[in-house]
């Protein structure tokens, strides 16, 4: 029996903020910027009112995760569940 049960696997779509990395730009440069759609996939950690965690990597068996990513829920266009793929046997 496992004493961690798995977490949910999901694709999440997000919007993410875009910037200009020229300490001066040009106006209309500026106006023309906007956020990036993002899509991550990982393993839900926690999911608030505010945010929703993801983990890309994770061990089961034990406590350590990383590239973890925390997305305001505000920022998040679809949460999609992964299915994992069934095993012949």
């Amino acid at each position: 029996m496992e004493s961690n049960p798995k977490p949910e696997l999901v694709v999440v779509i997000w919007e993410d903020t875009a910037a200009l990395e020229e300490t001066w730009s040009d106006e209309e440069e500026a106006r023309e910027l906007e956020p990036g759609i993002m899509h991550s996939v990982g393993w839900i950690l926690a999911k608030t009112p505010k945010y929703l965690t993801i983990t890309s990597s994770v061990e089961f068996d034990g406590e350590l995760v990383g590239d973890v990513n925390c997305i305001p829920l505000g920022c998040i266009r679809e949460i999609k569940q992964v299915r994992p793929h069934e095993e012949s046997t």
